[in-house]
């Protein structure tokens, strides 16, 4: 018994030591969707940094600093990896591993010991304790914040319509999971006392094996709590938060595994069977969920008193066949409503791609307000998308309420953004939906499409774009939905929007508005 109990006590501080490498791998994993197998190499070359710098320097400070500015550079160097060369997450992480491995043979050979005399401090559990509730209680705040639940939301899906650019909120997340990872790199060398060269991806399997093993946990109870009613509250919301939190994972997934880890060595006498049996449980962990991936859309930043495509051609090849979708398409869209009837595969949906941002004409140019839009990437112009498919452009993993606050988060004072945001939404949303239920703790991949898309018009209508194309927003709709839709174009017309909506719906024929057939590569007026 005395045993069992040293082997839970070990397992309870050296879990301490890891929940900051937890965590990095954790937020990469559950707001990027990226198994991140770069954090083993980068584990090796912040303890490298970090050892050198302490030997030559003697200041924990100047370590820190120098441990930090290496990992945060790594990250950006991955993400670089896989956002602009287009490198899967996976191979990417594979090759920027290989390569710190290789390189760390080079630089020091097998180990470097650290003279960590002046390091003790590190080791005793009372610090061990108190850094660990400092990292999970700034981080936790950090993700509460207005700028903390715009990078999640954006992060969790490209797609929706988040002012800023969805690479550079990757790009922060990136650089944040980088300095809490250098923190733990610095616990783990403390204690360790050496810095390792090459490795055996042992920083990766329990890393990733310790958070997914407690996020399929809590994850469970989610859903357990999704099926019963809750009542709108904020108390409920920030219990209800707190359980999907990544920091509540890791820190609990890092001492539960070190637990694991020790009980296999200890009745087994052979530290090679716990890489053997994590192994089999990351198989298990990460073959259990599809991780989806997303195409990036713009959010892209616009204003002015109409738009105007003007001499442009399309024509897509896809190897074998090329189709020139349009020829010399000129059309100016004055602010207010404007109604795009055609046949399928008239181009339609290429059009409204164009006017996004996602698509560029072969020739030709896309003006606003006299000033040439066309080369502008997607997040320079703001335009706001409503799909006929409503969850296309939500964040499907946060809550009705942070899917709000991420589009409009403005006109909240920073020090009670949480509470008074809620409140906000709570007062503007109980007019969309008749079950209260859904406006706190329910998230918003758990809306019904009726739900999602009257929760898209309601953050059309809060947030400033200038421009909103619609593809297809009535299909399926009854006549319940058809009217607010009616009533919200009617307010984002008051405020000066160029309102473009593709439709076959005949119910939209009547609607006031500027009616346009797109036929023949041509955009003409139906008088």
């Amino acid at each position: 018994m005395e045993n069992l109990q040293e082997i839970f006590k070990i397992g309870f501080f050296e879990g301490l030591v890891w929940f900051p490498i937890v965590l990095a791998c954790g937020l990469l994993y559950k707001y990027l969707k990226v198994i991140d197998i770069s954090i083993d190499g980068i584990c090796v070359l912040g303890s490298i940094v970090f050892t050198i710098t302490y030997n030559h320097s003697g200041s924990l400070i100047i370590s820190l600093l120098t441990t930090a500015g290496s990992c945060v550079t790594a990250y950006l160097l991955v993400s670089l990896l896989q956002q602009e060369l287009r490198i899967n997450n996976i191979l990417s992480g594979i090759i920027f591993s290989l390569a710190l491995h290789s390189l760390s043979v080079i630089w020091i050979g097998e180990s470097l010991p650290l003279q960590y005399e002046g390091l003790l401090f590190l080791q005793q559990p009372a610090f061990l304790i108190g850094a660990s509730l400092v990292i999970a209680i700034v981080t936790e705040w950090g993700f509460r914040t207005a700028v903390g639940i715009r990078l999640k939301v954006s992060a969790d899906n490209p797609l929706a319509n988040v002012k800023g650019n969805p690479r550079v909120h990757n790009l922060c997340i990136f650089g944040m999971a980088g300095l809490i990872l250098s923190l733990g790199i610095i616990l783990y060398t403390a204690r360790a006392g050496q810095s390792r060269a090459g490795g055996g991806f042992e920083f990766l399997i329990t890393a990733l094996c310790s958070f997914l093993f407690t996020d399929r946990i809590l994850d469970g109870v989610i859903r357990l709590i999704n099926r019963n009613k809750m009542k709108f509250s904020y108390r409920k919301y920030f219990i209800y938060s707190i359980i999907q939190s990544p920091v509540l994972k890791a820190i609990m997934g890092s001492v539960l595994f070190q637990i694991l880890i020790l009980l296999i060595m200890y009745y087994t006498n052979d530290p090679a069977y716990w890489r053997l049996i994590f192994a089999c449980i990351l198989l298990v962990l990460v073959a259990s969920p599809h991780i989806k991936k997303h195409r990036l859309r713009s959010n892209i930043n616009i204003t002015g008193q109409g738009l105007e495509v003007r001499n442009i051609s399309l024509s897509y090849d896809n190897g074998y066949e090329k189709r020139e979708i349009f020829s010399n398409l000129s059309f100016h869209f004055d602010r207010g409503i404007h109604i795009v009837w055609g046949p399928n595969g008239a181009g339609k949906t290429s059009l409204l791609r164009l006017i996004e941002g996602e698509l560029t004409p072969s020739s030709g140019s896309i003006m606003l307000n006299g000033r040439d839009i066309t080369r502008l990437s997607r997040h320079q112009r703001r335009v706001f998308y409503i799909s006929q498919r409503p969850h296309e452009s939500l964040s499907l993993n946060s809550a009705v309420f942070e899917n709000v606050l991420a589009v409009q988060c403005s006109g909240v004072k920073e020090e009670t953004y949480f509470k008074e945001g809620l409140g906000i939404v709570k007062e503007k949303l109980s007019l969309l939906f008749s079950n209260r239920s859904q406006l706190g703790v329910q998230q918003a991949g758990k809306l019904s499409g009726g739900q999602a898309q009257k929760l898209n018009f309601f953050l059309c209508t809060i947030s400033s774009a200038q421009i909103i194309i619609a593809d297809e927003p009535t299909s399926g709709m009854d006549t319940e939905n058809l009217e607010l839709f009616k009533l919200a174009l009617a307010g984002w017309k008051e405020r000066g929007a160029v309102i473009i909506i593709t439709t076959h719906d005949e119910r939209m024929r009547n609607f006031e508005a500027t009616h346009v057939q797109l036929a023949g590569q041509k955009l003409l007026k139906i008088t």
